[in-house]
Parts: C-alpha cells; structure tokens; sequence
C-alpha cells in the first residue's frame, strides 16, 4: 500500500528501527495511550502500520473509534518529527 511505505518511510527517517516494534505477546502499552501498530483494520484487510490507541477492551482505531481485529506488535510514537 502506497499509504504503509509513506509511514514506514517517515519511521525511517526519524531513526525508528524494526528492532523498537514490540509483540503484544510480550507486553501492552499503558491503556489510552497512542501508539504507531501493526494490524488489521478488519478481518478481510492486510496487516499494516497504523496509530491506535488501547483500551480496557482492546485496540481502538482513533478516527473512527471502531475496534481493530488484529494487533500483533507495537511502538510508541515517534518524537516530534525533525523539521517540524
């Protein structure tokens, strides 16, 4: 997806690594909290990076405050991005 190598291009260039993504096997982030995940935004879609946010009863999509079907790792947002 053209919209998954845009973000996966801004990770890169503020010195996001693949070895900052975190399983959910391992651990979750603090509940509310917002984070940059790999999932599915239903159960018919691909896995891709997207911001979401967890609550007490699973991952939430921000925009439309549905729940996503599948997370499967995730990292904290980027700092304030360079340039900016």
């Amino acid at each position: 997806f053209e919209g998954s190598e845009k973000i996966a291009d801004l990770l890169i260039e503020n010195g996001v690594t693949v070895q900052e993504w975190i399983s959910v096997d391992e651990r979750l982030p603090e509940v509310g909290g917002y984070v940059v995940c790999i999932a599915k935004r239903n159960p018919f879609s691909r896995f891709m990076p997207m911001v979401a946010r967890i609550e007490k009863n699973g991952w939430v999509n921000p925009i439309t405050e549905q729940y996503i079907s599948e997370v499967t790792h995730w990292m904290p947002l980027p700092e304030r991005l360079k340039g900016e």
